[in-house]
């Protein structure tokens, strides 16, 4: 009962246009439990968002705004800690251009109510942010990307940043050609990172080579069978070699769903860098796939 008064309270406050605490974002100070305008922070979101409608990129904005000295917004909480004051990367960009606070409204449950403070940014010039945003995500989702096929979506990492890997792709005369690109190349731009982008073709053609010559080792042939035999206490090593040597066989007519799947059962991560690839194994991933597999090699 005291959690439902307390979300209706919040409720009807914001549709006041109330600020209900959170963190303080760029612009704006708390006063009284109000937002403020900070003059000189109100100045550098306003260059943010015109900046972006000259260069139309979230990452091209945040390096022109750290290469000028700029930070992300900086305050002292309540217990005295030093908060915020960070480089700039596209994220964070990103997060100022989307924040409808600078509207002047209180955003709940998808309506805007007017809000107490003043805004800092005015419709027409939001109108045209988000026409680009727009414009920039639908080209990002549209065509090859939603195709591109990931065999290491989601274990593949950077060994120089220790940040994941995604997918994605250029286009050059008429032809796709896929990648995977390091997460922090990707928020804070390639000259920060000594890899940046690997050939997504390339790097998955080693990791099944190594993966297979992982099924074959008879070290973890018997680290395989002991996971294997918690599931099912009859199997014996020759039947686990014989799984594995069957799912060697067939990985080339397994479809990438399937291919993708036991990748992922078999691989906790794989971690790249410019002098090679390692992979760690999930042994409880090998004893799932034996288990699975345990009828056709006993056939």
């Amino acid at each position: 009962i005291i959690s439902e008064r307390i979300r209706d309270k919040v409720a009807a406050a914001k549709r006041k246009g109330k600020q209900t605490g959170g963190t303080p974002i760029l612009g704006y100070d708390f006063q009284d439990s109000k937002l403020v305008v900070n003059k000189n922070e109100a100045k550098l979101v306003k260059k943010l968002f015109r900046r972006f409608v000259t260069l139309r990129s979230t990452l091209k904005v945040a390096r022109d705004l750290t290469a000028h000295g700029h930070t992300t917004k900086a305050w002292v909480s309540k217990k005295g800690n030093a908060r915020g004051g960070k480089e700039w990367n596209k994220n964070s960009v990103h997060k100022i251009l989307t924040n409808r606070t600078y509207l002047g409204v209180v955003h709940f449950q998808g309506k805007d109510y007017p809000g107490e403070h003043k805004a800092i940014i005015d419709q027409k010039l939001w109108d045209k942010v988000h026409a680009i945003l727009a414009k920039n995500r639908n080209t990002r989702a549209g065509g090859t990307r939603s195709k591109v096929k990931a065999l290491l979506r989601g274990i593949v990492r950077c060994g120089h940043c220790d940040t994941a890997m995604r997918t994605t792709y250029t286009t050059k005369r008429g032809k796709s050609y896929r990648y995977y690109l390091c997460g922090h190349a990707d928020k804070s731009g390639y000259d920060t990172c000594p890899l940046r982008t690997v050939n997504a073709g390339e790097i998955e053609a080693l990791v099944v080579t190594k993966l297979r010559q992982i099924l074959r080792a008879p070290e973890f042939i018997a680290e395989a069978c002991r996971e294997a035999q918690k599931d099912t206490p009859g199997i014996d090593a020759e039947q686990v070699a014989g799984a594995l040597r069957n799912l060697d066989a067939t990985w080339d007519m397994l479809f990438p769903a399937e291919q993708h799947r036991i990748c992922q059962l078999l691989l906790d991560k794989v971690v790249v860098k410019k002098t090679g690839v390692s992979l760690q194994v999930n042994s409880l991933g090998l004893g799932s796939i034996v288990t699975e597999l345990k009828g056709e090699c006993c056939a």
